[in-house]
């Protein structure tokens, strides 16, 4: 698997419990882990025949770290910036990587559906 930059991603979900598990207990409160993205071709394949990752989305994941049941509609961020919203994963989650949607390509939808 190639990583190609550090993120980090923040949540209270089951990849946040002391257990580490799909199964685990949510957490109370908010943790932070810093992961990286894999490239486009290396997630589309781990997930070939299970869901479509599109150009819009990315896999973050490294040793375990990323979001899970629980985190989906976090971020993604880069340092000060929010540059991706976690979305799915497969399960158990610890076992794949997490799928994050791009902010850039939702813009023009979040602003014609917010009217901001």
């Amino acid at each position: 698997m190639t990583l190609l930059s550090s993120l980090t991603v923040t949540g209270s979900g089951e990849r946040f419990c002391a257990l580490t598990s799909t199964s685990g207990p949510e957490a109370v409160n908010l943790r932070k882990v810093d992961t990286s993205v894999l490239e486009r071709r290396t997630c589309q394949d781990v997930f070939a025949g299970f869901n479509a990752v599109t150009e819009r989305m990315v896999c973050a994941e490294e040793a375990g770290k990323g979001a899970c049941r629980g985190d989906y509609g976090g971020p993604l961020d880069s340092g000060a910036t929010q540059v991706r919203i976690a979305s799915w994963s497969a399960s158990p989650c610890e076992a794949t990587p997490a799928v994050f949607t791009s902010v850039g390509h939702l813009r023009s939808w979040v602003s014609a559906t917010a009217g901001v």
